[in-house]
């Protein structure tokens, strides 16, 4: 049996899930069941398709067949050619990040974001690794950024996740900054913070559409495979600056930065970035299920 590459990450078989998942439901049926996991395939999908109406899939590695009514893959660059022959010939495909999910404060603030896009020099500096940021490039960055030489106003902006393992570092480290640096972690306004903020520094995942949606200039480091894909695409778009690999911070940050500082280059990713979402993927999806292709 030829399992997916991700199929260790299920942490058991998929056929004890899929009983697992159906006995969970109470033999009740569903208008939708949504499903979002690289671990799990058509073979899983078809198994509980007695617990509902239709289907939809989430996906962005079009690595693997799926059963499915409806796919989101939020991919930059993803094309209808990628799922050939991995999806029903019935299925719907919802692809590219104008259909990216994310919260509705994104599209809330965008508009105002988008106004003040178009300050003289660089205030607050947003940093985000990530949630987990197991690999410890907060640190990386922060150090990188230490030896840096920032006009006069500068402060840099850290986010950390709730469950983030190396954040009493980071906060130590935060100290010793040459500028004012704040370290926040489980925060809940992450559009509001975005919006306030004149560059972000991140890594290559979700929160890249949400810098995007926000107009936000931006320098990604690519931080998993599976963000290299919407990342190199960003870059070619001219979308953001991107560090494809993780040891090319130390040479490659402090250069990007410096690109960054200057205005009209800034404004022009500012530009090309906020075309890449507009922040309402999820109203779009919703008005895709009830509309007459995905009506129980």
């Amino acid at each position: 049996e030829t399992l997916p590459g991700h199929a260790r990450w299920l942490g058991t078989t998929w056929q004890e899930d899929a009983r697992e998942t159906l006995d969970s439901l109470a033999e009740r049926r569903f208008d939708w069941l949504a499903v979002d996991h690289y671990a799990l395939d058509a073979r899983w999908e078809s198994e509980l398709r007695e617990s509902c109406n239709r289907l939809m899939v989430i996906d962005d590695l079009a690595d693997r067949p799926h059963d499915c009514d409806l796919l989101l893959d939020q991919n930059i660059g993803r094309q209808d050619s990628d799922y050939e022959g991995l999806v029903p010939t019935t299925a719907r495909l919802l692809l590219g990040p104008q259909n990216a999910i994310l919260r509705p404060e994104f599209a809330a603030l965008r508009d105002s974001a988008l106004d003040r896009r178009l300050p003289e020099r660089i205030g607050q500096i947003f940093v985000s690794m990530g949630g987990v940021d197991k690999h410890n490039l907060t640190r990386r960055v922060i150090d990188e950024l230490k030896a840096f030489d920032f006009p006069a106003g500068c402060r840099l902006l850290v986010i950390m996740g709730r469950d983030a393992p190396r954040l009493r570092e980071i906060r130590e480290a935060a100290v010793h900054m040459p500028i004012p640096t704040d370290v926040r972690n489980e925060v809940a306004d992450m559009a509001q913070l975005m919006l306030d903020s004149d560059l972000a520094i991140g890594a290559a995942g979700g929160t890249a559409l949400e810098q995007c949606c926000m107009g936000l200039p931006s320098i990604f480091i690519v931080a998993a495979e599976n963000q290299r894909r919407g990342a190199r695409a960003l870059a070619l778009s001219g979308s953001a600056l991107v560090i494809d690999k993780v040891v090319e911070i130390s040479r490659e940050l402090p250069r990007a930065v410096t690109k960054m500082l200057d205005n009209e280059q800034r404004h022009e990713f500012s530009r090309k970035c906020q075309s890449v979402t507009d922040g309402r993927g999820c109203q779009r999806t919703v008005e895709t299920m009830m509309g007459s292709h995905g009506r129980p």
